[in-house]
């Protein structure tokens, strides 16, 4: 009899402990769904450049396991590091455009100077193309992963 029920423990064990390892991933994964929804919110669309860019630190230095808010972290930082990347060159153009109106540096630099304005602004192109492209995938899993979350609890 000892035997039988130590024989059923033995086999049912492994099962116990994976049954209860699952439960445990999907409560870890429900966790940093919502962790990473909570720092996602924290980034601000509108607020200065460097105080941005600590939030979107903060979102990329989330060590997730779960592979959906990994994947949704990824795009989601990617996304406002290229927005973050266009502002930042058009404030180098600006900046270089207005030292240029105001008439200081070397004169003979002015085709170099306009040169990098240029750049700066084609940079800033670029990234704000990028932007459009993942912005739209960034805030569609961000709803979709809000709404999974919510219909769960109800």
């Amino acid at each position: 009899m000892k035997s039988r029920f130590h024989a059923l423990v033995l086999f049912a064990l492994p099962f116990g402990f994976a049954l209860l390892g699952t439960t445990a991933c999907g409560d870890q994964g429900k966790g940093e769904r919502k962790l990473l929804l909570k720092k996602l919110e924290a980034v601000e669309l509108f607020g200065g450049i460097p105080e941005r860019r600590k939030q979107v630190g903060a979102v990329r230095g989330l060590a997730l396991k779960d592979e959906k808010a990994r994947k949704l972290q990824q795009v989601c930082v990617k996304a406002h590091e290229a927005l973050l990347e266009a502002e930042s060159e058009q404030a180098k153009a600006k900046q270089a455009l207005d030292s240029l109106e105001a008439g200081k540096g070397d004169p003979s630099q002015l085709e170099p100077r306009r040169l990098d304005i240029q750049q700066a602004l084609m940079r800033s192109n670029d990234a704000v193309t990028k932007a459009r492209s993942l912005f739209p995938r960034c805030n569609e899993g961000i709803m979709a992963m809000s709404l999974r979350g919510r219909s769960k609890r109800n």
